[in-house]
């Protein structure tokens, strides 16, 4: 389960291999952002997030920034499977 890019404009590839979903820059393959779950009777709640600070692979710096990026791509993926 995940997205495979289709297209150029498509700039991220992820996949998830329970229990973590794995979020790579599509065109350097870099993984920038592991996101792992826990899941308790039904509920899946976010019990640890990694995120890539080589800054010859990401530079971006800012965790806060980093959360919103994170936040508007499961909620992507989330509206993708709906």
């Amino acid at each position: 389960m995940g997205l495979i890019p289709q297209e150029m404009e498509d700039k991220w590839f992820i996949y998830y291999e329970a229990p973590w979903l794995y979020l790579h820059r599509s065109w350097t393959g870099y993984c920038i952002y592991k996101v792992r779950f826990e899941v308790c009777d039904e509920i899946v709640t976010v019990a640890e997030t990694l995120v890539n600070r080589d800054l010859a692979q990401y530079t971006e710096t800012d965790d806060q920034r980093d959360a919103g990026i994170l936040g508007r791509l499961i909620d992507a993926l989330i509206t993708l499977d709906a």
